[in-house]
């Protein structure tokens, strides 16, 4: 991962790893939080990086599948996608990668946590409900109060606030003829 000024200039690198996604900014602009499989590839890691100082840290704990990391807006808790016995859930974490939580436990396969702006919901897509198709869902930051945004064939997912917590953009595959033709779609919160 590396990170560039708007004018191309000062290309820097900020993972010391061999693959490296879902980069995620921290509030302040200074860290970058990622994920990796520098320990081997079922074994994925959320690290965050220092973009000023240099430097970067393991947050969850090795030999552990984690990865989808969402920076809360304040800058203290990270939400990320966990697996577990073939399960993946919605768990949180502090900055340092302390005090962490699972947020969801129910058998279904979730992914792509995104922190409304004020740091009060997660959106995440989920898999479960209706014959595995993806669909579009929100719950408070400590997992209580799960509502269901989207209920269609298709598949709904990768869901993103906008800037003032009123909707989320998600892609889907509706109106498609292939799963990797989708769309980008919009839903109110």
């Amino acid at each position: 991962i590396y990170v560039v000024g708007a004018d191309g200039d000062a290309l820097n690198e900020v993972s010391d790893g061999p693959w490296s996604y879902d980069p995620t900014w921290a509030p302040g602009g200074d860290r970058v939080a990622y994920a990796s499989t520098r320990a081997g590839v079922k074994r994925h890691s959320i690290y965050v990086s220092d973009v000023r100082r240099g430097g970067e840290q393991q947050l969850t704990v090795p030999g552990t599948v984690a990865y989808h990391p969402s920076w809360r807006p304040s800058g203290n808790r990270i939400a990320y996608v966990q697996i577990t016995d073939g399960v993946s859930d919605m768990h949180v974490m502090d900055d340092q990668g302390r005090h962490l939580a699972q947020l969801t436990d129910d058998g279904d396969w979730e992914s792509r946590p995104s922190w409304h702006p004020r740091g009060t919901r997660i959106a995440f897509s989920s898999g479960g409900e209706d014959e595995g198709h993806g669909d579009i869902y929100t719950m408070n930051a400590d997992g209580s109060d799960r509502r269901r945004l989207t209920a269609h064939a298709a598949s709904d997912m990768d869901p993103i606030w906008s800037p003032d917590g009123r909707y989320i953009l998600f892609t889907s595959t509706r109106d498609a003829r292939r799963p990797e033709d989708g769309g980008i779609c919009l839903s109110w919160a």
